[in-house]
């Protein structure tokens, strides 16, 4: 963190508030961020209005209060100046843009009874201003490296020829790719006037948490053309941050990167283990990501210019809210749809045909029971007229009703009621198997049996033998054939 924006504006207040004694003026100036307990606003809070109440409770007897606030670029703004209990003030933010936790900080200059001068140090990480509700809609689809495929991370780009190119605002872009154990990047910025101040700032946030605060979960790892790396990650408590060192440490241990200067700017690639980058095994498809480039052009400029890959402004750009998505994309993604696709065919294929087999099993033993089944002597009678009247094409229940000397209605319900179908079932039913004790003939003709059973053609015949069946009349006169044969066959080895 930038110590010295802070400082320098606090010190120009404490000369505002200072006498010009020079008695006063050889007295202590003391900095320390322990002697007042800032109230309002709380922390962790997510301001999103016009205006805050500031307010701070010293834990020391003083004077007066001077209450500060500092925010990007390196701005200060001395909210009031209050000389009694409660020290608090209203502070106007409308004017700023969004603020993430690194950037908002909150200060104090407190004037002790005794004439001491304390200056809290800036305490950043408990707040941010974050009004923007539209997330970022940037995506980048990362194709897995393949098998053979290696990066050497040399800052070249001769392995990226294949891999998508997102651009950047202000010129040049990246270009990433994944294994799966790394992240490997290739960023590329157009520069004519490269600093030891540029910098590349790459935010990872692989749970894809969309919080607002960085917390344990979330990576940003500097990159400089000129200057080293670093790496943030933090672990929030109710009291506060820390730095988690031994992911920081880690992170630059193993993680592997080159920088090199060209004619038009620099060029960064980097291989980051996904180990480093978070504690799952095996990272999301989606995740949070966001890079931001930091170009000074000059080392006497005040403030950097600021890119963002993700569009979020400078001053929020360490919100993981606002970042963009890496999507991870498979190798050979189609290939492996397809198969996919295949599999379930062939799956649905199969059980279409167990279907098929226990329907017709069940079809089988359904029609076995109505053979079996003792019916009532109304029912037997009508059997009868059916049996002797099924080589008639035109045999319908109106014919069978009138036979027997009842209405049609009558008839169906005494079907419903004993053998739970209906008339019409029952004569195709026993069509076919007035078919079946034909077909068991060596010498029948296909067109003969049709006719005796009654069915108005042969087409119709073979259709709805199939139907109920499962097989042609054909294919069950062979297999009956077939079986018998083997009858015989078991009976003379006997």
């Amino acid at each position: 963190m930038k110590i010295l924006p802070f400082i320098i504006p606090i010190l120009f207040c404490v000369s505002l508030y200072s006498s010009t004694d020079s008695t006063q003026n050889r007295r202590s100036k003391i900095v320390s961020s322990d002697s007042a307990v800032i109230i309002s606003p709380k922390h962790y809070s997510i301001l999103n209005q016009e205006a805050v109440e500031y307010t701070i409770k010293p834990i020391c007897k003083v004077t007066g209060a001077v209450l500060l606030v500092n925010y990007y670029p390196s701005k200060t703004d001395t909210v009031s100046y209050v000389t009694k209990a409660p020290f608090s003030a209203q502070w106007n933010y409308s004017r700023l843009p969004d603020q993430d936790q690194l950037h908002l900080q909150f200060g104090y200059i407190l004037y002790h009874v005794n004439g001491d001068t304390i200056i809290s140090t800036p305490q950043p990480h408990h707040w941010i201003i974050d009004r923007n509700i539209q997330r970022s809609k940037k995506r980048y689809t990362c194709k897995q490296a393949r098998t053979n495929e290696e990066f050497s991370i040399d800052g070249k780009l001769d392995e990226w020829r294949r891999f998508a190119y997102a651009r950047f605002p202000s010129g040049g872009g990246f270009k990433c790719s994944w294994s799966g154990a790394d992240f490997f990047l290739a960023i590329e910025i157009y520069d004519p006037f490269v600093t030891y101040s540029d910098r590349i700032e790459v935010s990872f946030d692989l749970t894809r948490s969309r919080t607002q605060f960085l917390n344990i979960n979330h990576r940003i790892i500097s990159l400089g053309p000129k200057s080293r790396s670093f790496s943030w990650v933090v672990d929030m408590s109710d009291t506060g941050y820390t730095q988690v060192d031994s992911v920081i440490i880690r992170i630059d241990e193993e993680m592997e990167w080159r920088s090199r200067l060209t004619g038009y700017g620099y060029i960064i690639e980097a291989r980051i283990p996904f180990c480093v980058l978070s504690a799952l095994q095996f990272p999301n498809k989606y995740f949070g990501f966001d890079i931001s480039v930091i170009d000074v052009n000059d080392a006497n400029q005040n403030e950097p210019q600021v890119y963002t890959w993700a569009g979020t402004e400078p001053s929020g750009r360490h919100n993981p809210n606002e970042w963009g998505t890496i999507v991870l994309r498979q190798l050979f993604l189609p290939l492996k749809i397809l198969l996919t696709f295949s599999l379930v065919f062939v799956a649905l294929l199969l059980l279409a045909m167990v279907y098929l087999l226990l329907y017709k099993k069940h079809k089988d033993l359904y029609y076995e029971k109505l053979e079996k089944k003792e019916l009532s002597p109304m029912l037997k009678d009508i059997m009868h007229i059916i049996e002797y009247n099924i080589e008639k094409p035109g045999l319908s229940p109106d014919y069978i009703a009138s036979k027997y000397g009842c209405s049609t209605p009558e008839l169906e319900k005494a079907f419903k009621r004993e053998l739970n179908t209906s008339c019409r079932k029952i004569i195709i039913f026993s069509r076919i198997k007035k078919a079946k004790s034909y077909l068991t003939e060596p010498d029948s003709a296909i067109e003969d049996i049709a006719r005796a059973a009654g069915f108005p053609d042969t087409t119709v015949f073979i259709n709805t033998f199939k139907r109920l069946a499962g097989v042609s009349p054909e294919e069950w006169k062979k297999n009956r054939l077939e079986d018998a044969m083997e009858e015989d066959e078991e009976l003379e080895e006997n």
